[in-house]
């Protein structure tokens, strides 16, 4: 073996290997480009599902939608309405604002427009959070003065005609503008028990209950044990009323002897001598 034929033989085992050339790093780089790119249009769609998903079952529920021209309180029933929505479908903290956004309609949606613009300087519906977008819409749709006027409403707030639940329904509603005078659970307690009827706080009176759920549940038993003794009373003034009434308008005619007259003399000169009376079976 000669040395040029050597010299042509691979390299010994050990040796460094030759070093890509300018095309492999190149194809490398197109490749991995290629990979992230896929990778995030995977993401992009799944994202879009998952967005789409939550559109639909929102839609499902049913939430109404908002013009912007209603008084304070149903701006706000609007809000409760929405929060409860929110919960029953487990939303997203990202999905809030923009749900909600897509129920704005006419003048709601105008104003949107021009808060989003000015006060969040253009940011995603996405990127707002649920207080921040609260927060802005009850400043306009629910302004101090209506949430001075709720107060005075809840401080003077009694059941009166109303059920137990239609009051508890009223107080819960007026009470959040008020948290000052409900802050704890006795405070609540104490302010609901005030408006109850005189017959449903009076038994109530000596338990001290400081639970509000557990008040609640007590008045309603209440209220519902004495509708039911009222429906039997009312039953049973109506039947015994009614056998009074037919008894004393069903009287007999009789005829009675006048004085020293005998009963047959009566009958056989045909009752001249008698005298008709009428009278009424006890």
């Amino acid at each position: 073996m000669t040395d040029g034929q050597s010299s042509s033989q691979a390299a010994p085992v050990g040796s460094t290997a030759p070093v890509a050339g300018a095309d492999t790093l190149s194809q490398f780089a197109t490749l991995v480009a290629q990979m992230m790119s896929e990778t995030q249009s995977r993401a992009s769609t799944i994202r879009s599902d998952d967005i789409d998903r939550h559109l639909q079952l929102f839609l499902r529920l049913k939430p109404p939608r908002f013009e912007g021209v209603v008084e304070p309180k149903a701006a706000e029933e609007w809000l409760r309405r929405l929060e409860k929505t929110f919960d029953g479908m487990q939303c997203p903290a990202d999905r809030k604002v923009p749900l909600a956004v897509f129920l704005l309609d006419g003048e709601a949606e105008h104003w949107w427009e021009g808060q989003q613009a000015a006060r969040f300087q253009g940011r995603l519906n996405s990127l707002i959070t649920w207080e921040e977008f609260t927060e802005v819409f009850r400043d306009w749709f629910v302004p101090p003065s209506a949430r001075q006027q709720m107060q005075e409403s809840f401080l003077r707030l009694v059941q009166g005609s109303k059920t137990v639940m239609q009051y508890e329904a009223e107080f819960t509603a007026l009470a959040r503008y008020a948290p000052q005078l409900v802050s704890t659970s006795a405070e609540r307690c104490y302010r609901f028990l005030r408006g109850l009827r005189d017959t449903l706080r009076q038994p109530l009176i000596p338990f001290r209950i400081t639970d509000f759920a557990e008040l609640v549940e007590r008045a309603r038993l209440i209220e519902n044990d004495l509708m039911a003794t009222q429906q039997r009373w009312t039953a049973s003034k109506k039947r015994f009323g009614g056998e009074a009434s037919g008894s004393g308008s069903s009287g007999k005619r009789r005829f009675v002897s006048g004085p020293g007259s005998g009963s047959g003399d009566s009958r056989r000169s045909g009752g001249s001598s008698g005298t008709a009376t009428s009278t009424t079976s006890s």
